[in-house]
């Protein structure tokens, strides 16, 4: 069992790395890579995090205990957020809106990346009423890929039809940025959220075959550097989606056979587990500390615009959460703030 959990924590600290440095100045040193490794970053997020899905608690107790999980840190902070910007006289009213809404171009910065904790929230509800409603884990495995094939169509035929829509309410014209909590996007995270969910044995007993791992190595690569296919959930991207999502289910296996040949290096597959364990931290502070210390060596050195200054804040912007993470744990306050009450 440990190392199962120690293999999914590698995948998990690949992808939040990924995720870091998409929000980091340094991906403009080479900007096509992390653009392209947008095909598979956030889906393998969805992906893993499917693998430990379960829905045996009753309605009640499943809310409290999801919302518990993501929704407490995510308002906790920002409250402390909206309590900062009143003392220092920047606070806005479109601030609460926003936090309230819950999307990524809405939530103020730095914690836009946050978004994903409450549309994380809403696809775990959404999952836990799909299978509880269909009862899918008992059925055929082709109607279980004709779910995945639906998610697909109806995610692709909507995913842009919330985003900046006008709508009038009450007289009023207003843009939609989105649904609240992204639930514009549950369909489409739905497929990469259930399929690791329907993997989850297959995963758990996970060995690559070397021949597919090439193989996928070589698929990705075809589809990145020959088709314009990208996506960006947040955003509400999704280009040649048949290219998009073959490059993402390659990228996802090409991780996870990365993940399990990294588990036997001790030294390498600790320290990509400590960073997949303290990932909720990370996703949430990441861009602040992003922030501080480019702006730091900025305004420091003349050369502030040195891809080495960038490398340094990027590595810090990973550590210090990382560090946040080991104080909380051991305050009791913040234990109880920023780690879930209910088990």
């Amino acid at each position: 069992m440990s190392k199962r959990v120690d293999f999914i924590d590698v995948a998990k600290g690949i992808s939040i790395l990924l995720i870091v440095l998409y929000h980091s100045s340094l991906k403009q040193y080479f900007p096509e890579f992390s653009e392209k490794m947008g095909l598979f970053r956030v889906p393998l997020f969805f992906f893993v995090t499917g693998v430990f899905f379960k829905y045996n608690l009753p309605p009640t107790k499943y809310l409290v205990k999801v919302s518990d999980i993501l929704l407490k840190p995510y308002f906790i902070t920002l409250l402390i957020f909206m309590f900062y910007t009143v003392i220092m006289g920047e606070y806005q009213s479109w601030h609460i809106r926003g936090i309230l809404y819950g999307t990524g171009d809405l939530i103020p910065k730095p914690w836009n990346a946050m978004w994903y904790l409450t549309h994380l929230w809403a696809v775990y509800l959404s999952s836990y009423t799909l299978v509880r409603v269909t009862k899918i884990y008992g059925r055929p495995i082709y109607l279980k890929l004709l779910l995945v094939g639906f998610l697909i169509l109806i995610g692709l035929l909507s995913i842009q039809f919330f985003w900046y829509l006008p709508v009038t309410i009450f007289g009023k014209e207003i843009i939609l940025h989105g649904l609240p909590f992204s639930l514009d996007l549950i369909p489409l995270s739905l497929v990469f959220f259930l399929s690791g969910s329907f993997a989850k044995k297959r995963i758990i007993e996970f060995k690559p075959v070397h021949f597919w791992f090439v193989i996928s190595i070589v698929i990705f690569y075809l589809i990145a550097t020959n088709t314009g296919s990208r996506i960006l959930f947040n955003l509400r991207i999704y280009i040649e989606p048949f290219f998009a999502t073959i490059a993402a289910v390659a990228g996802i296996y090409s991780v996870l056979s990365i993940s399990y040949y990294l588990s036997y290096s001790p030294r390498l597959s600790g320290m990509l587990k400590s960073i997949g364990v303290s990932s909720l931290f990370i996703l949430i502070f990441h861009v602040l500390f992003i922030e501080l210390f480019e702006a730091y060596f900025i305004s420091q050195f003349f050369e502030g615009y040195n891809p080495y200054y960038y490398a340094i804040a990027f590595v810090l912007s990973v550590a210090f959460p990382m560090l946040l993470r080991v104080v909380f744990v051991k305050t009791k306050l913040l234990k109880m703030l920023y780690f879930p009450s209910f088990r």
